[in-house]
């Protein structure tokens, strides 16, 4: 009899648990296959305050991310993004779905899964503590990260997607690979950024920068191309932006679904044809 009554007990806490994972974290476990059992102890460890964050991540993982990644990995993504957030003077007031979507997640496209954010913020979170806004640090990382790392761009790279480490080794970076560093130690010090990539009309290939939010609205700018005059002052987007269709990059590789508003460059290109949503960038 206690022997019964110990297994409904468990079964209702198992049950119990089930019903309170949000819907699209326990299709996340679904999808992760074998290595769901990781991140079920993602999910079961993550601090309460940190816990909607993880659930998006987790919601928003791409299969092979699903089937990869372990606990370790997420709950310190998650841990230093809050970090972040709670050093910089505009942490409070950020919106979390910007935090969420633009902050928090760990890859920027299709570059190798890796630890960045750890040595992205030793480094480059003390620069911007005395920074007023998001656009502010995002214009101080720009003048500082390329020559701290010593990356600058080259053809002669390895790829064109590399992950930051790949870029640090070699010295060298595509303009996919300038801007995921920009892009990565942004996030990694609360600003908010992303991708932006346009296609070539003439030739296979894209041309790709970075869109940070300066606190009031998204703002344009190159990856190891700071102008003194600040951002929204990139020539050579302007001149390419032109080479319409466009795309933005959504934080975990894939391309942007649906009607984005193009804020930042919008003014430049008029109309704008967007690439076919199940269109994948393919970076030169």
């Amino acid at each position: 009899m206690k022997r019964s009554c110990l297994v409904m007990v468990c079964l209702l806490a198992a049950t119990a648990t089930a019903q309170a994972l949000p819907p699209g974290v326990e299709a996340t476990f679904v999808r992760a296959g074998g290595n769901r059992a990781r991140l079920e102890r993602a999910f079961a460890d993550v601090p309460t305050a940190q816990r909607a964050s993880l659930a998006f991540l987790l919601e928003h993982l791409p299969d092979a991310d699903a089937q990869a990644l372990d606990s370790t990995f997420l709950l310190r993504e998650v841990a230093l993004a809050h970090a972040a957030r709670e050093a910089v003077p505009w942490g409070a007031q950020l919106p979390d779905e910007l935090f969420l979507g633009f902050v928090l997640p760990y890859a920027q496209a299709n570059e190798r899964r890796e630890d960045w954010r750890s040595d992205f913020q030793a480094r480059f979170l003390p620069t911007v503590l005395a920074c007023r806004t998001p656009g502010e640090a995002a214009q101080k990382l720009n003048e500082t990260v390329f020559a701290t790392l010593g990356v600058h761009y080259s053809t002669g790279r390895a790829r064109a997607d590399q992950a930051p480490s790949e870029s640090i080794a070699q010295g060298k970076a595509s303009c996919t690979g300038l801007s995921i560093l920009l892009a990565d130690a942004c996030r990694a010090c609360c600003v908010p950024a992303r991708l932006v990539s346009v296609k070539w009309p003439h030739k296979a290939g894209n041309h790709t920068w970075v869109e940070v939010f300066d606190g009031t609205a998204w703002r344009f700018v190159g990856a190891d191309e700071p102008d003194p005059a600040g951002l929204d002052r990139m020539t050579r987007a302007r001149r390419e932006a032109s080479y319409r269709p466009m795309q933005h990059v959504d934080n975990l590789g894939g391309v942007a679904q649906g009607v984005l508003a193009l804020v930042g460059l919008g003014a430049l290109l008029g109309e704008s044809p967007f690439w076919h949503p199940r269109e994948r960038a393919l970076y030169y």
